[in-house]
């Protein structure tokens, strides 16, 4: 399945006047008749955009004009007046994302790092060199978002409240063909958290996230992550699912698990592509502390999962940040912050998530090497192993080279260095001087 390339194109635009809009670009834009865009500009107040339709045809490579609509019928009104260093991004049209972050319960005790992790990961599925998603398609639930009614079982989100916005995009289904709804739904779940085991079939591995209003009697108020995420993949309303769920797994066999609300459907496609990763494993905890810097209060498994999806040196040789990539960076990282702390995280290899693409993939290492060396042969083993993934002829200049999170040797003239890549920005030195 061919990926798309969102993020901005085109370089600096300049906003020509008139109805419908026009934009000319310093750069070929290639987009095509009826993509979502959005323009981003920075002015003394902060942050501008403003969402359209293009239309390209009949026009340069480097112009296009603004609509309201897909049918490219009804001129865009801009909201804003850009400078001319502003930029274009194509946007992921088909793509979605429900965002639910829970501090505040009515029974259990309060939380401080969800609203802070939701809203972090919403920001990133919604920006140019993130998700590319539509502000329309990506939901935001907050414990904030809510006024307290005094009540404590009234305290919300509610169980309601979460399944509205899942119910926003189950109900498009019958409305397209073969059911289809779109290229990705992304799932993120944060705040107190169940394993209900109480079925015929328990499913060891559910993370539940518990309803604001949720107490020791009443645990069924919850959205269980992977039975929501399955429900729209195997049913292929789309082609591809993603689930993070930073929340505990306490593991409750007197409690049952509650269902999505949707009806059971003949399935008329394939089931699509997954990436699950909850924060943590059976019967354990998923912590909160102090991260970063300055630092917050933070979920451990969204503080790592964020610097990955927002660090560009983490990507694989093609420089796409994949599955693979990202379930070797929080298998690693998680454990590194909490002690304990494992993360569960599920997806087929052959069948891997490209979530970003980093463009290029820039070197994250430089090895350096003694000048009598020159015009000898250095070897790096790691992944191919005992076979060298790579090899060298020295020279003068540093030998700089792109490496995937994991241990690898350099070798040359007897000697051999070891080097670690943990994913994090940066060109890590190493020398044999």
């Amino acid at each position: 399945m061919p990926e798309i390339e969102t993020g901005r194109v085109g370089g600096a635009i300049t906003i020509v006047s008139g109805s419908p809009p026009r934009i000319d670009t310093d750069q070929p834009h290639t987009l095509s008749d009826g993509e979502l865009v959005r323009i981003e500009g920075i002015n003394g107040s902060g942050p501008m955009s403003d969402e359209c339709y293009v239309k390209a045809a009949g026009l340069t490579d480097r112009q296009c004009t603004l609509f309201a609509d897909e049918t490219l019928k009804t001129p865009a009104t801009l909201t804003h007046t850009y400078p001319t260093d502003a930029t274009l991004a194509r946007l992921a049209r088909e793509d979605v994302a429900v965002v639910v972050g829970i501090t505040k319960y009515a029974h259990l005790k309060p939380l401080n790092g969800p609203e802070t992790d939701a809203k972090a990961f919403r920001d990133w599925v919604r920006s140019s060199s993130g998700g590319c998603v539509a502000d329309s398609n990506a939901r935001l639930i907050l414990s904030s978002m809510f006024t307290s009614s005094g009540e404590p079982n009234l305290t919300k989100p509610t169980l309601e409240e979460m399944k509205v916005e899942f119910k926003r995009f189950s109900q498009l289904a019958p409305k397209r063909p073969s059911y289809r709804v779109g290229r990705r739904l992304y799932i993120f779940l944060s705040g107190h958290g169940i394993t209900p085991t109480h079925s015929n079939i328990p499913n060891y591995e559910e993370p539940a996230l518990l309803a604001a209003n949720a107490d020791p009697w009443s645990l069924g108020d919850h959205i269980t992550g992977f039975a929501y995420a399955e429900w729209f993949r195997a049913n292929g309303l789309f082609d591809e699912v993603i689930l993070f769920a930073d929340c505990c797994k306490d593991m409750k066999d007197n409690v049952a698990p509650t269902p999505p609300p949707f009806p059971t459907i003949t399935p008329e496609r394939p089931p699509g592509r997954r990436f699950y990763a909850a924060a943590t494993k059976l019967d354990s905890k998923a912590f909160e502390k102090m991260c970063g810097d300055p630092p917050t209060v933070r979920g451990v498994f969204s503080y790592v999962l964020m610097n990955a999806l927002q660090n560009g040196a983490l990507c694989n040789d093609s420089g796409w940040l994949t599955g693979s990539v990202l379930a070797r960076h929080l298998y690693h990282e998680v454990p590194q912050q909490q002690q304990g702390q494992e993360p569960a995280i599920f997806f087929v290899e052959a069948e891997d998530i490209q979530f970003v693409h980093r463009r290029t993939s820039a070197p994250n290492v430089a090895i350096s090497f003694p000048t009598a060396w020159i015009g000898k042969e250095a070897q790096l083993i790691g992944r191919k192993y005992p076979n060298p993934d790579a090899v060298h002829t020295i020279t003068a200049a540093p030998w700089t080279i792109s490496l995937e999170m994991g241990v690898y040797v350099v070798k040359a003239e007897d000697q051999s260095r070891h080097i670690e890549i943990d994913g994090k920005s940066g060109v890590k030195d190493v020398s044999f001087l």
